[in-house]
């Protein structure tokens, strides 16, 4: 989000705030940080994976981010939870020195931090055959929704002979995210039975080759629902091409904007 004047930042954070507890913060890779947040639940309604929170990064900022997982207190270990409440864990892209990026490197376990939220969570829907598309920061929303189907590694699972897919129960889910080649190991280990394709020189360039060699082997009979989130541009391209080349409805694909080329605050 944009930035604000200072006293409305400090009202926001006062007035809406959960306190918590940085208790442990993890680089995954040079792209992405693991951050697990002491918090109690809100009292009018609990943390769930997906959900969206804002944290204060700055005098006059704050950032969107997702809930990629939450344990309840009770259901952590002995060292987590406890009277502070459950461990909320978040998946963070860094990039440059962005105003997100620069605070959470500055971070350290033991620091009070406080979590606005719970906002929306990701419109799920209908649909047995899931197509996630993506990018970096977008891989914690995709992990929260794989790890609330239970979804485990599924090989290929009957999805196109080049891709991967990952099944639990009666959902089916394939898909891509574009990330940087440094952040590809890291990436492939949170999402199970998602492809990960190295970002080109232009964002959504991985992701459309991807969607066309799918989309092709599959006759276009691809999924039945789709999640587009991301970079703004590239949705509305892939978005295009799916109802080009696909038996997907308009109204089956949900998309999400997270950012946009020379903007800041998306």
């Amino acid at each position: 989000m944009p930035s604000i004047p200072a006293p409305i930042a400090d009202f926001t954070e006062r007035k809406f705030g959960i306190a918590g507890t940085i208790r442990t913060i993890t680089r995954l890779s040079p792209g992405l940080l693991r951050l697990q947040v002491t918090c109690p639940q809100p009292k009018r309604k609990p943390w769930q994976p997906g959900h969206e929170i804002e944290l204060r990064v700055g005098e006059r900022a704050f950032r969107h981010y997702s809930v990629m997982d939450y344990s309840p207190a009770g259901a952590t270990d002995a060292d987590g939870g406890g009277a502070g409440g459950g461990v909320m864990t978040v998946l963070v892209h860094l990039h440059g020195t962005a105003p997100g990026t620069t605070w959470l490197l500055g971070r350290a376990a033991g620091d009070e931090v406080a979590v606005l939220g719970p906002g929306h969570a990701l419109d799920r829907g209908p649909g047995e055959r899931r197509l996630l598309l993506g990018d970096t920061c977008t891989i914690g929303t995709f992990a929260a929704m794989l790890a609330a189907d239970g979804v485990g590694p599924g090989g290929d699972n009957g999805a196109p002979a080049t891709t991967t897919a990952a099944v639990a129960g009666g959902v089916r889910y394939l898909g891509a995210v574009e990330v940087a080649e440094a952040d590809a190991a890291a990436a492939a280990e949170l999402l199970p039975g998602i492809d990960v394709v190295v970002e080109q020189a232009a964002p959504g360039e991985a992701l459309a080759g991807w969607v066309g060699n799918a989309a092709a082997e599959a006759g276009g009979d691809l999924a039945d629902r789709a999640h587009l989130i991301g970079h703004a541009g590239t949705i509305q391209s892939l978005r295009t091409m799916l109802r080009a080349t696909t038996t997907l409805d308009r109204r089956a694909i949900v998309t999400k904007p997270y950012w946009a080329t020379g903007k800041v605050g998306l």
